[in-house]
């Protein structure tokens, strides 16, 4: 609070010390001579709409104080107030005596004259208090006494005095919102006031000026940096009399910029006080005013080619850097991006409803201004139903040609209408790797005599061209090109493009081939045969812990037979690892353990040790019959059984179980049953 001392307010303290000097001089009053005194108090200009309150504190009769109810409870001898400190002291405590009876009093309001006149007074000693208006101005109590005794010793009965005053402190609360009513945070704000100066004053540079009725004027800085909080608000103090305005220098993320100021004016004084982030006028009258911000707004209409709304497109927002900061699915209202921050976006359709095709990317900027508003509308047409198809197969390598597998991992892909992958025409589709090197995914309903570039992207549809899957960077390349177009005659195509890693990531490993051939002659020449045969791949010599599932050799009326499978060599350069394979039953009992056997079983290469540098190997079984062998009729059967047969002659992978002989028994079977049921009609008819 800033005291301006505009008055010779001692004289109060002047006139109330000789009062007192001329009561202890013993000069006395004469009863019933007094004459009617008045008290008139000098005001400042602030003091209009105060109230002040004159009170009668103690009669003065033959020059003593007799106090009048109730300021008679106080502790003060007005005979001891000597000086100004103990009279302001008393002149407080008679007020508050005053205010807590209920005293009696002459109130008066101050005008815009500058004095405030109290008349027809008795001899007195009087209390002066505001009693209204403090929040513009704040008067300070008085004792006056009526009459007093004046500079030659004559009675005084009209008494002037200028009271000391002050112009109380105001205060300002902002509250910044959204459209909504909804707080905003973290917008900044300077604070400037109006300042009139002269007409030829010098200006800062960069300050606004003006001019009105009061004159030239400048906007003066008085504060910066001011913030809202997580309520919204922000609060300053300490201002005196006068037209402010708040100027939005610091714009939250996500909104538009006001450009508009926000005046005010302090008139009143004003207190504030803060909890848990709430500013609230504790005191006076505080300013407060509001400043709204609307938020970034874009409104996405999804239709299709008649402008009927249309839902279920999965649609995605991304910023100039591709990544994606919105990810929803139309309904059938528009959807509304709040909140967007600034900048430069592309509105992009990952999956279209059924029976619709991928509308091109619609791009779009942002930049915060009041009078943008932004509307964008993305039209589905109906897909023709194509005739072609394509089949895209995707393989994983390090960076030295090493195949690469995976226990689990997807990519993406889709296919663009332009070689450079901007525009996209398909969906985005998955390529789920599950534990191997490579993995497929087909386009249907393709148009037919129209170029289709391959595209991978993440899962949002943005081109990749170096990523990080698994911790690890990764290229794509198309060893034949990455386009396709489709005909007639070649309606259903294929193309094949690897990712190509710096480094094995975590979790993948080095993948090798390892190719079983089965062969089967009888004697030195091959032997043609429809049986099935198994083969296992073993981690160890004893064959108890197998790798993956056994391996099926169906020879389908031949005598060779290779099936190629894909093997884990480790998960870092420098692996190898040592695999054992051996002819099995279907079961997966190794044929070593089996007994009498018709075949002889051997096998070329039954220890296979692979590594980076060594990435495919083979393995050959060879089943040898004798020459003079000859497969049962029933062999073509192939019941895929094993074991020893009844005769100890017909162990083999597969099953030749003799059908025909069974088939026999059963027939003569059913003689025998044929014959017993006569013989037992013809003993029956020769007993009756």
């Amino acid at each position: 609070m800033r005291e301006r001392h505009f008055v010779s307010g001692s004289r109060i303290w002047m006139l109330l010390l000789m009062l007192v000097i001329g009561c202890m001089g013993a000069v006395a009053l004469p009863v019933g001579a007094r004459a009617a005194g008045s008290i008139e108090l000098g005001l400042p200009a602030e003091a209009e709409g105060a109230e002040i309150t004159l009170y009668a504190v103690a009669e003065i009769t033959e020059g003593h104080f007799a106090y009048y109810e109730p300021f008679g409870e106080t502790d003060y001898m007005l005979e001891d107030l000597r000086d100004a400190e103990k009279t302001e002291k008393a002149a407080e405590q008679f007020a508050s005596v005053a205010r807590s009876n209920g005293a009696a009093g002459t109130a008066k309001t101050a005008d815009n004259s500058g004095k405030l006149t109290f008349s027809e007074l008795p001899d007195a000693l009087y209390l002066a208090v505001q009693t209204g208006g403090q929040d513009a101005v704040e008067i300070q109590k008085a004792l006056i006494p009526v009459p007093y005794t004046g500079e030659n010793g004559e009675m005084r009965y009209e008494v002037s005095v200028d009271l000391k005053y002050s112009v109380p402190d105001g205060a300002v609360i902002l509250h910044k919102e959204d459209e909504t009513g909804a707080a905003v945070a973290g917008a900044g704000f300077a604070l400037q006031k109006k300042t009139y100066i002269s007409a030829d004053g010098a200006v800062p540079d960069g300050v606004e000026t003006g001019q009105d009725v009061g004159g030239r004027y400048m906007w003066e800085e008085v504060r910066r940096d001011l913030v809202t909080n997580e309520q919204g608000q922000l609060s300053v103090s300490s201002l005196s009399r006068g037209t402010y305005r708040f100027v939005e220098d610091q714009v939250p993320a996500g909104f538009a910029v006001n450009t508009a100021s926000a005046y005010f004016t302090i008139e009143k004084a004003g207190q504030v006080q803060e909890a848990n982030g709430v500013f609230t006028a504790v005191s006076g009258q505080p300013a407060e005013v509001t400043v709204v911000n609307r938020q970034n707004k874009v409104v996405v209409n999804k239709v299709d080619e008649t402008g009927k709304a249309l839902p279920g497109a999965q649609l995605v927002v991304k910023n100039a850097n591709g990544e994606t900061v919105y990810s929803f699915t139309s309904a059938e209202e528009p959807y509304e991006l709040t909140r967007i921050l600034n900048g430069s976006y592309v509105l992009s359709e990952l999956q279209a409803p059924e029976g619709y095709a991928v509308a091109a990317d619609i791009p779009f900027t942002v930049t915060g201004t009041e009078e943008q508003e932004i509307a964008l509308t993305m039209t589905d047409a109906r897909q023709e139903s194509g005739q072609g198809s394509l089949t895209v197969t995707k393989t994983l390598q390090d960076q030295n040609g090493a195949t690469l597998g995976v226990p689990s991992a997807d990519f993406y892909v889709a296919l663009f209408s332009d070689e450079a992958c901007t525009q996209r025409v398909t969906n985005v589709m998955p390529v789920h790797f599950a534990d191997g090197s490579s993995a497929s995914v087909t386009f249907e309903n393709l148009e037919l005599g129209i170029p289709y570039y391959v595209g991978e992207t993440d899962e949002q549809g943005t081109l990749v061209a170096s990523t990080s899957q698994a911790e690890r960077v990764f290229a794509p390349e198309y060893p034949d090109g990455n386009m396709v177009t489709l005909t007639p005659e070649n309606s259903a195509q294929t193309l094949s493009f690897r990712n190509v890693f710096n480094d094995i990531p975590i979790g993948y490993y080095i993948e090798g081939q390892l190719t079983v051939t089965k062969k089967v002659l009888r004697g030195t020449g091959a032997f043609n045969t429809n049986e099935v045969y198994y083969a296992g791949v073993y981690k160890d010599e004893e064959y108890k812990e197998r790798y993956g599932e056994l391996i099926k050799l169906e020879m389908n009326g031949s005598s060779e037979k290779s099936v190629t499978i894909p093997v884990t060599i480790g998960e870092d350069p420098n692996s190898s690892v040592t695999y054992y394979v051996t002819e099995t039953d279907k079961d997966g009992t190794p044929l070593e353990e089996a007994e009498g056997l018709v075949f002889e079983v051997s096998v070329d290469n039954a220890v296979v040790t692979m590594s980076p540098s060594h990435m495919e190997d083979k393995v050959t079984i060879t089943n040898t019959y004798p020459s003079s062998y000859t497969p049962p009729a029933s062999s073509e059967s192939r019941t895929e059984s094993s074991g020893n047969s009844a005769n100890g002659s017909n162990v083999r992978t597969g099953d030749e179980t003799p059908i025909t002989l069974y088939v026999a028994l059963f027939a003569a079977a059913a003689v025998v049953l044929v014959a017993l049921i006569v013989l037992f009609f013809v003993r029956r008819r020769r007993s009756r």
